[in-house]
């Protein structure tokens, strides 16, 4: 499989700051996972492996996990949070006041 000439292109740095956030690498940062149409409120506690210009890559720290994620630099902020105090309290607020998901169980014929 040969690699997109974009990200061998890619300039990698050590850090970078985005809005007045300075990230760097192996930094850890939280994403405040919402959707309120499948009833997902998830806050997972992410670390920082790769840093561009335009955007950067996480991986989850829990032990087994193998879900590596890609933001953009618009993310930092908005739902992806240097403070897990921040992420979570958006969680929870949009949980509090999102639109109620309830499941339907079907019989089985």
């Amino acid at each position: 499989m040969e690699r997109s000439k974009y990200v061998e292109g890619a300039k990698h740095l050590q850090s970078n700051s985005i809005d007045g956030y300075t990230i760097t690498l192996k930094d850890h940062v939280y994403y405040a996972r919402v959707l309120p149409n499948a009833g997902v409120y998830e806050l997972y506690d992410l670390i920082i492996r790769a840093i561009t210009p335009t955007w950067f890559s996480t991986y989850d720290t829990t032990k087994g996990s193998l879900y590596s994620f890609l933001f953009e630099n618009s993310a930092m902020g908005n739902y992806v949070f240097l403070d897990r105090k921040e992420a979570l309290k958006r969680v929870k607020y949009a949980e509090a006041h999102g639109k109620k998901f309830t499941e339907i169980d079907y019989e089985e014929y």
